[in-house]
């Protein structure tokens, strides 16, 4: 059932019908202190990501706007989350589209969640207007996905235990970044 709002404690509710039925259209340019807004997610053969843009209010430092990130994990055929997490986004208007060079991508953030030795672990950032598809080459298999994005945010994702490889590309199939992914976590990892 798609939520009612895009109040931040209905954020999983909103990352599971994503999951289903791909992102709902942003209520503007704008977002209120308490609310989150899925803007873009992956989904590969065993793990999926949703990446929201949320709006929080911080007691030192009043309102802020934030990255979130939820990750999940196939199992027994249902998607099952295994955590999240992100990071900072600019304050002023968060939902509209980004002023990036067309062929701009960076993924410079990264969030992992892990039961044991399986896991997501989500690349994400931001990417331009000229970014048409994504590919994650992971275990011999080859993810392709439209990219949707309707500020510029960007999230993709892969199983933790594998190394993966990320690749943008153009519309007429012309590669804009490439990043390899070792497998594991390392926290200590400047982003």
């Amino acid at each position: 059932m798609r939520p009612t709002s895009f109040d931040a404690d209905l954020a999983v509710d909103w990352s599971r019908w994503v999951l289903a039925h791909g992102l709902p259209q942003a209520p503007g340019p704008q977002l209120s202190v308490g609310e989150s807004v899925p803007v873009s997610y992956w989904i590969g053969p065993s793990t999926a990501a949703v990446l929201h843009i949320r709006r929080a209010h911080d007691e030192d430092r009043g309102p802020l706007t934030e990255t979130n990130i939820d990750l999940f994990c196939l199992v027994a055929g249902d998607w099952t989350s295994w955590g999240g997490g992100g990071g900072s986004w600019p304050d002023d208007s968060p939902l509209a589209q980004l002023a990036l060079a067309p062929t701009h991508v960076e993924l410079g953030g990264m969030n992992c969640g892990t039961v044991g030795n399986r896991g997501c672990k989500a690349l994400w950032g931001t990417v331009g207007t000229a970014a048409a598809t994504a590919e994650v080459r992971q275990a011999g298999k080859v993810t392709r996905r439209r990219v949707e994005t309707p500020g510029g945010a960007f999230v993709v994702c892969g199983e933790h235990a594998e190394p993966f490889t990320v690749r943008v590309l153009g519309e007429h199939g012309d590669v804009l970044a490439e990043f390899e992914e070792p497998a594991g976590f390392d926290p200590t990892a400047d982003f």
